[in-house]
């Protein structure tokens, strides 16, 4: 996998947290512990992306190709209702 620097702001409780796991051996810099926080984020928000991916995709051919069944018109509910 390639790496590349970027710069970002985090909060304070990040940057502690991430001196503790240095502290405590989890990582052996503060730039270890915050990839290996992202890098376990990632794994964890996957499952959700993708999710939300495959619904932002439905909703895109909706919007092309229209819903591909004929919803109930008011007459339809009507005619229900008797």
């Amino acid at each position: 996998m390639t790496s590349r620097t970027v710069t970002v702001k985090i909060d304070e409780e990040a940057i502690r947290f991430a001196d503790e796991m240095v502290e405590l051996g989890l990582a052996k810099s503060r730039n270890q512990a915050l990839v290996k926080l992202i890098t376990l984020g990632i794994k964890r928000m996957k499952k959700d992306v993708d999710r939300k991916r495959k619904v932002k995709e439905i909703v895109e051919r909706f919007k092309r190709e229209g819903i591909p069944y004929a919803l109930p018109t008011a007459k339809d509910v009507e005619e229900n209702r008797e």
